[in-house]
């Protein structure tokens, strides 16, 4: 076995803990291939520690010689998922996953874990092997400098699948963010309801594109996955039928029994339907991609609605907070609950309605009529 000058601090079996580029680095032969990697710790006996493990893996034949990095990994894991989509969209056997639930993990990957720096460097270029319970917990230091709990934990199970899919082709021996506590969630935010005024102002600010979608959701009260999958054969005379809802960008069942029902527009509501068929891109869903596709309602939000409520100065809500103005305007119209719970496609009698949806407004309130004398 060939030797080098190099300071030696620790040897072992077949490891030795040396000096190289001023940095302790584990040492040892794979054949005639030197293999030299940086010693993890923080002194000189922790190193040391490190390298004793890897001369005993060595020895009882558990140590991976030839782990990936974490970006060809990644480039693997999500050439695997975009084959479990193909099965998915053939109906084939094996591992699924929908288009949507690939689009999530590639925008975990890419956005968030390619972007991660770590004190020994950034995520992408650290070995599989080398990803421990410590790495995990800076992990997710970075992505709680960047994100919200929720978001960050949701990019850290992505980084828990990557690992397993690590461990089933030989490149770990465990996981590690199984070790890890998630981040806790921050308390849930009230989504914010518009008044008739403040949605009038952001369809004015939209895009052209943006604008038939926000109007449709404020005068039907659709779930946006309903929305998303709404065909133009569901509009007759006058009358929308809901019968089927998006989710992780595959068309399935409304979210409830409940959920199948019928709307009746009104006259705006089916203007606003009549005038955007003529522009409309060709296609069975009302309101496709250009390419005549189904939409992503994440892109309707972050392109469209977002934007407009920006530019019109009106806090920023969502799909909900339009589906909870159709709901109140409905109320304080003085439609009965019964009714606005079978047009909203929630059971009768549910407490859900006016649990989670009713919103009482100042202005409601501050009237003549609801005053007290004696």
């Amino acid at each position: 076995m060939p030797k080098l000058s190099r300071k030696r601090f620790w040897s072992g079996n077949r490891v030795e803990l040396v000096e190289y580029r001023g940095k302790p680095h584990i040492q040892w032969w794979d054949g005639s291939k030197e293999v030299l990697r940086v010693a993890k710790g923080q002194t000189l006996s922790e190193q040391k520690a490190f390298a004793k493990s890897i001369d005993e893996e060595i020895a009882q034949g558990s140590f991976v010689r030839k782990s990936r990095s974490f970006a060809d990994m990644c480039e693997m894991f999500l050439e695997e998922s975009r084959e479990q989509v193909r099965r998915d969209r053939k109906g084939l056997s094996g591992r699924k996953i929908s288009s949507g639930r690939y689009v999530e993990l590639a925008g975990h990957i890419n956005n968030h874990l390619m972007r991660v720096s770590l004190p020994d460097g950034n995520l992408r270029n650290i070995i599989m092997k080398d990803i421990d319970a410590a790495v995990v917990v800076q992990v997710r230091a970075d992505l709680a400098r960047r994100l919200k709990g929720q978001t960050a934990n949701k990019v850290l199970n992505t980084l828990n699948r990557v690992c397993v899919f690590a461990i089933e082709r030989g490149d770990m021996k465990s996981n590690p963010v199984r070790d890890v506590d998630p981040l806790p969630n921050e308390p849930k935010r009230e989504d914010y309801t518009p008044s008739a005024e403040e949605v009038a102002k952001v369809v004015e600010c939209a895009p052209e594109r943006y604008k038939p979608i926000i109007k449709i959701a404020a005068m039907t009260g659709l779930r946006v996955g309903e929305l998303t999958a709404l065909e133009w054969g569901d509009i007759n005379d006058g009358v929308l039928t809901v019968q089927r809802a998006a989710f992780r960008g595959a068309v399935k069942s409304t979210k409830t029994s409940n959920g199948l029902r019928k709307v009746r527009l009104s006259q705006q509501a089916q203007q606003t339907f009549d005038e955007w068929k003529e522009k409309a891109p060709q296609s069975v869903y009302v309101f496709p991609t250009t390419f005549g596709r189904m939409d992503s309602h994440d892109n309707w939000r972050n392109r469209g609605l977002h934007p407009a409520c920006v530019k019109a100065g009106v806090p920023k809500f969502g799909w909900h907070g339009l589906r909870r103005f159709y709901i109140n305007s409905l109320l304080d119209a003085g439609a009965p609950e019964d009714y606005v719970q079978k047009l909203v496609g929630h059971a009768v009698g549910s407490n859900v309605t006016a649990a989670h949806y009713r919103r009482i407004r100042d202005e409601n309130v501050l009237t003549d009529t609801l005053t007290v004398s004696i």
